[in-house]
């Protein structure tokens, strides 16, 4: 017995021999007389002993008598929308010496087709499967790998807030909570602690951005323009830098503004308060 498989190739290969041998062997011409007769016909073709089906399934050389050669279409699980080329399949049968087909043996090799049409069916199916089931497993690594890295980033990212927090915040928060517990204090002094308080929750608040600790985006530093008292800006710009230059005793800051400078302005107040202080 042989199946010998029909492609859309100009060859016929051999599918399934019996004892596993010469698998995959091209045989003949799909435009061979005898093929084409099997393959346009859906009973059984008794075919003589030299013929290319013969040869191909060893008749020829036990010496035996016609073969009989039936088409057999291989079915194939897909996608109702995809559209599929027909495959068939020719099951090759040789009688033992010296014995002939009968009707009986005809009808038993259409039944036996049909077993081998089933047959091959459910192993290209556990073919598949088990290419499914590889590519599963090779997905489900890669994932759990993603899985892992996403893990450490989390960690990482947590360990960042965590010296953030203790290097950073906290000691804002301590510098802002001393602040607000000073009462008895001269207008200078007032105003250099309100321009520090309001410094340390800018930088609080921006902290806070960088890190993604902002439970409430209002928390978040506005972007969108909007009116703003330039005068106001430009005294607490002059207060920082007059504590700054006075620590490091390099000389002092003169505050003037021009009476006829514009206080009230529309723009991005932290922005231009920044650009003042560079200067």
């Amino acid at each position: 017995m042989v199946v010998l498989h029909l492609t859309s190739a100009k060859f016929l290969t051999t599918l399934l021999r019996r004892g596993g041998s010469d698998d995959g062997v091209e045989v003949g011409g799909v435009d061979n007389a005898n093929i084409v007769e099997v393959r346009g016909s859906d009973g059984v073709k008794l075919l003589g002993p030299d013929s290319v089906l013969a040869s191909a399934s060893g008749g020829k050389e036990q010496g035996s008598g016609a073969v009989a050669a039936i088409r057999m279409p291989m079915l194939k699980v897909a996608d109702f929308k995809e559209v599929i080329q027909t495959s068939y399949a020719v099951l090759v049968l040789v009688p033992p010496s010296g014995k002939s087909w009968g009707q009986h043996e005809m009808e038993i090799i259409e039944v036996v087709a049909g077993q081998v049409v089933v047959a091959l069916s459910h192993a290209t199916l556990l073919e598949g499967s088990r290419a499914m089931r590889v590519q599963l497993a090779e997905q489900n690594r890669e994932l759990l790998s993603a899985q892992r890295d996403a893990l450490m980033a989390n960690e990482a990212r947590q360990a960042l807030q965590g010296v953030m927090s203790q290097g950073l915040r906290r000691p804002i928060h301590s510098i802002l909570g001393l602040m607000s517990m000073e009462e008895t204090l001269v207008p200078e002094q007032r105003l250099v602690i309100d321009t520090m308080a309001r410094t340390d929750n800018v930088v609080s608040t921006l902290i806070n951005d960088v890190m993604e600790m902002s439970v409430d985006s209002r928390e978040r530093l506005p972007l969108e323009t909007r009116p703003f008292h330039l005068h106001a800006m430009i005294r607490d710009t002059a207060c920082v830098a007059r504590c700054l230059i006075g620590r490091t005793e390099l000389g002092h800051v003169t505050l003037r503004v021009h009476a006829a400078a514009d206080d009230v302005l529309e723009g991005l107040e932290r922005e231009r308060g920044k650009k003042i202080g560079d200067r």
